[in-house]
């Protein structure tokens, strides 16, 4: 009768009335749980691959609308307005040989550099890093509180004493740091390709700087109060890259984390 007036099925009735609510409470919580290990900020992808790594059997669609229904939403990037900062005009050009094509063959073939700013109470400090791009696993990661020369040699330093550079390709954008004599010697001596960005297009070196936008959307935008000082900035920082090299999940990796790609594919010989 109730099926009648309701123009309902009966077999979906009784299925309705067998389903398993603990289903849906479980997936809740492990809902719940995924987006507090991403501090809020996984999206539907990844919050997919996860369920999927969990047992759960659910479309990406699904999983997208659950989230929205629950309240699980992602921060958002914020828009970055890029500048240019040109070298001068008397100093030698270095060919863009990069290129735009970010595919690699194996880790420790191409790598990408750039320097950002990030605010603390006693200032501006700058930090430095190197990225592979096999497995996006970043590298040489630097604090100063000035952008110079001495930092990205730090930074390539620290990177040479854990991998034989020799017959690399190292990226990075139009700055006066990466032109400076000192560093290209240093690239020489190390037998690694130089290869740099055309004026004013940071498109040339987006995995460098998409790299240092998800740090600062993820953790240090959403930070209550600034760091104090460098060494509280650097704690920060390192503890965040504990999560991204281990436990965060990346699209461009085929939902892996960089360690898990490495692992599943070519190591270093």
């Amino acid at each position: 009768m109730l099926c009648e007036i309701a123009n309902i099925d009966r077999t979906t009735y009784y299925k309705w009335l067998k389903r398993d609510v603990s289903k849906g409470i479980n997936l809740f919580e492990t809902m719940q749980q995924i987006y507090y290990e991403y501090d809020k900020t996984c999206g539907y992808r990844k919050m997919h691959s996860e369920l999927k790594d969990r047992g759960f059997k659910i479309s990406e669609k699904r999983v997208r609308e659950k989230m929205n229904e629950y309240g699980f939403l992602s921060e958002i990037r914020r828009k970055k307005k890029y500048k240019n900062y040109q070298t001068s005009d008397g100093q030698e050009s270095v060919e863009n040989i990069l290129d735009r094509n970010f595919n690699t063959n194996s880790c420790n073939e191409k790598y990408c550099t750039d320097m950002t700013f990030i605010d603390t109470k006693e200032g501006l400090i700058c930090c430095s890093a190197i990225i592979d791009l096999y497995n996006l696993q970043p590298f040489g990661l630097k604090f100063s509180k000035s952008c110079n020369t001495d930092l990205a040699v730090a930074s390539l330093m620290e990177l040479a004493q854990e991998r034989n550079l020799s017959g690399s390709l190292l990226h990075s954008d139009q700055g006066v740091t990466y032109k400076n004599k000192r560093f290209v010697a240093l690239l020489k001596s190390l037998n690694i390709t130089f290869s740099m960005s055309k004026k004013g297009c940071p498109y040339d070196n987006c995995l460098m700087e998409n790299f240092w936008g998800t740090l600062k959307v993820e953790k240090i935008y959403r930070l209550k109060n600034k760091p104090k000082n460098m060494e509280e900035l650097q704690e920060i920082v390192v503890d965040y890259l504990d999560f991204y090299i281990n436990r965060r999940k990346s699209a461009v990796l085929g939902y892996l984390t960089p360690i898990q790609y490495y692992d599943k594919n070519d190591r270093i010989k």
